[in-house]
């Protein structure tokens, strides 16, 4: 998953399952209406619960659809995607890709010998992507990364509201053409119906996850170095194979939305016995930072190209028809947004992930006050949860570190615990 991911709470899966495992037991139904990478859901899931996964962010639906809602290996048939010469080359480089895979942790599923060949065909197919150096069919070539998004496109010229001008640089150009070809080619086979979707939703997620590795970014997308790249971006673009044991486990007929408002999704929302919620506490939408992950994610199905990036701006280059203001990221009306949600979905429980750092409360520019977990406390003590059920537990972790030469910080989150109050009407009112 997106490991550069602002707020990602990868350090702290640990502690969230310990406290959902403490509410509910496994095969509860448990909601993560703000998934984001998707690693609270996946670790959900791979712990035994039923999850109910959203974001509004696309590229989240994508991951959720591929590793929470799926439970199976990719379905290729390399000959249908490739020449017969082509497959036979590239097979015997995924057989052997994956033999080193073997006996590493999140691969136990190769020890199979039907899962091992079914997946070998995956793998040669990532091999192919690697090296692939020519279009498959004229009418699917199309160069809209490198363009638009690397410091030699025809289109890839900004200037910012401050009077800064230049190109932008996400990516190397050697890169962009890179990502081109690959999203020509999966473009061409799931237009021609020729992957399932399920491999589908698989194959573009490893190519996020591929991009995220060399883009020129410092932990989101919304600007990049405007005179250097980071090292990073200075690799060559590769597939690293995501561990499918944490797929392959019983299918509990999880569920995952289409990219909605939370809010919206919490009313139609299945019966939760847990929700987890880890909102934006300021005013950063998510959207644009992340807008190129959501891009990846969409443009197989995007049928006019042209017109979609014709309408690109802004220094980051984002088509504002996919931007969307968050409720979330506005102080006045964060608390009465968190609690209509809560409200609409009733679950029997709310986790909730706070980080005390720059948010709503202390006007983003100043040190932590203690206003925000102020505020939290008294809303969960507030007549919707039961009286006195209320925890709050300190979790001390290291910042998010973007790049070198920022030397990571101990910080402190929160997991705030709760048990709905359900003894009457006027308690949801």
């Amino acid at each position: 998953m997106l490991k550069r991911y602002l707020g990602g709470k990868k350090d702290l899966i640990e502690d969230i399952i310990n406290v959902v495992q403490d509410c509910v037991k496994p095969g509860s139904t448990v909601g993560d209406f703000f998934s984001g990478s998707t690693v609270v859901s996946q670790a959900l899931k791979s712990h035994g619960y039923r999850v109910v996964s959203n974001d509004v962010n696309y590229f989240s639906t994508m991951f959720a659809k591929a590793y929470v809602q799926n439970c199976t290996l990719p379905k290729v048939e390399l000959q249908k995607l490739i020449s017969k010469d082509l497959s036979e080359k590239y097979l015997k480089l995924g057989k052997i890709k994956l033999s080193e895979l073997k006996g590493e942790a999140g691969f136990s599923f190769l020890k199979d010998d039907s899962n091992f060949l079914q997946f070998s065909e995956f793998v040669s197919l990532l091999c192919f992507l690697e090296e692939v150096d020519d279009y498959i069919i004229a009418d699917f070539a199309r160069t809209d990364i490198y363009d638009h998004y690397c410091e030699e496109g025809k289109y890839s010229s900004f200037k910012s509201n401050r009077g800064s001008e230049g190109n932008r640089r996400f990516f190397t150009p050697s890169n962009a053409k890179k990502i081109d070809l690959i999203l020509s080619y999966i473009r061409y086979w799931y237009i021609h119906k020729i992957l399932d979707e399920n491999t589908y939703f698989i194959l573009v997620s490893h190519l996020i996850r591929a991009c995220e590795k060399v883009s020129n970014t410092q932990g989101t997308y919304h600007d990049f170095p405007r005179d250097k790249y980071d090292s990073r971006a200075l690799n060559s673009l590769k597939f690293e194979i995501f561990e499918f044991d944490l797929v392959l486990n019983e299918n509990l007929n999880h569920v995952v939305g289409e990219s909605v408002d939370s809010l919206v999704f919490s009313k139609d929302s299945p019966s939760l016995d847990l929700l987890y919620l880890d909102p934006p506490y300021n005013f950063r939408q998510y959207t644009s930072y992340y807008f190129f992950p959501n891009i990846l994610a969409r443009y197989c199905e995007i049928e006019d190209l042209d017109t979609y990036f014709s309408n690109v701006s802004y220094v980051r280059g984002q088509n504002m028809d996919d931007n969307f203001d968050s409720q979330f990221c506005k102080k006045k009306i964060f608390i009465n947004s968190l609690e209509e949600m809560i409200v609409n979905s009733k679950p029997n429980y709310v986790v909730l992930s706070y980080f005390n750092g720059k948010n709503h409360w202390n006007d983003f520019n100043s040190d932590c006050n203690g206003q925000g977990i102020s505020e939290l406390e008294r809303f969960f003590n507030s007549n919707i949860f039961e009286k006195y059920s209320l925890k709050i537990i300190p979790i001390q972790r290291l910042n998010y570190q973007s790049y070198g030469g920022f030397k990571a910080k101990n910080i402190n989150e929160y997991l705030f615990v709760a048990k709905l109050n359900k003894g009457g009407d006027d308690a949801l009112a």
